[in-house]
């Protein structure tokens, strides 16, 4: 833009400046004060559309939404409560132990292998422990059984609490392969 069009362009915000004084000037007190007070009428609603109104209606949506989202989220931590999280690395042979331990089967087992591969020795292990700890170890531990050659152990022994006649508790014997499942971390 050239020097000339700028002064042209401020000598006739200048005149229109002019005009809108003398525009002013020829209303009467009464006007000047009508015009003052709807100036500040359309100032204060162009706040409150503009600012105050939005963050009001931005309060009560968020009212009526947290209860819903914290009772969501009370739900969902209930429900992640449940859920266990398989241990990583060398933390998972200690947590194989644990369990088997803790499903009666202290004494019967051997356990070795790597992060990636069990194997699972069971010597003489009641059946039914056995079988419930094989159910659940997968989803537990993201293992799944690769091989498992187990065979009923000739020492059965005779439950006198399960009835008059009692019931035989069997006992298995063999091995059992586990590999990590597709998707599993690895240990690092």
């Amino acid at each position: 833009m050239s020097a000339k069009a700028h002064l042209r362009q401020l000598g006739q915000l200048g005149q229109r400046r002019a005009k809108a004084k003398a525009a002013w000037r020829s209303l009467s007190h009464r006007d000047q004060r009508l015009m003052l007070a709807m100036g500040a009428f359309l100032l204060a609603m162009l706040v409150w559309l503009g600012g105050v109104k939005p963050a009001l209606r931005s309060i009560d949506h968020w009212e009526r939404e947290l209860p819903r989202l914290r009772s969501q989220a009370a739900a969902l931590q209930s429900l992640l409560a449940g859920v266990q999280v398989p241990p990583a690395g060398a933390d998972v042979a200690e947590a194989l132990r644990e369990s088997l331990d803790n499903q009666g089967l202290r004494g019967h087992y051997q356990l070795g292998g790597d992060a990636r591969t069990w194997r699972l020795q069971f010597d003489e292990a009641p059946a039914s422990a056995t079988l419930a700890w094989l159910r659940q170890c997968g989803q537990r531990f993201n293992l799944n059984i690769s091989e498992a050659q187990l065979l009923r152990a000739s020492s059965d022994t005779r439950s006198t609490d399960a009835g008059p006649q009692g019931s035989i508790e069997g006992r298995l014997s063999g091995f059992v392969r586990m590999e990590q499942a597709p998707g599993a971390k690895e240990a690092s």
